[in-house]
């Protein structure tokens, strides 16, 4: 998986998002941001999955108190996720959960570029 390296080393396998747990406690609320792709003619295919995916993490993840997936009104193959969890505990369930993993592997062949993920925490 081509993409793997930007998604998997900062937000599957946890490589950073350790320090943030240590460092907040895993206690704080945690705002992700996912900025997603699509590759020409492949737009309503991955729209498709990510519409799957948040259906599913309204239905299964309680602790995380948003979901939400924009698309760009210029730009259909622009996407952009804006998630809240209560915590960072909610963040590692999330990354762990069947549905994630098969937004992975359903997406693989339908994104133009890494998907761009940001971890951010409150400040005012």
């Amino acid at each position: 998986m081509r993409w793997t390296v930007a998604v998997v080393a900062v937000f599957v396998l946890g490589l950073g998002v350790a320090n943030l747990v240590s460092a907040k406690g895993g206690g704080s609320m945690v705002i992700i941001t996912a900025e997603w792709k699509a590759k020409i003619g492949k737009e309503n295919a991955l729209k498709q999955q990510l519409e799957t995916m948040v259906t599913q993490v309204k239905k299964h993840e309680p602790h995380c108190m948003q979901y939400t997936l924009h698309q760009g009104l210029e730009n259909k193959s622009q996407f952009f996720f804006y998630e809240r969890y209560d915590n960072m505990a909610a963040v590692e369930t999330h990354k762990t959960t069947a549905h994630f993993k098969a937004l992975l592997a359903n997406t693989e062949a339908l994104i133009a570029e890494p998907v761009k993920v940001s971890l951010l925490e409150v400040v005012q």
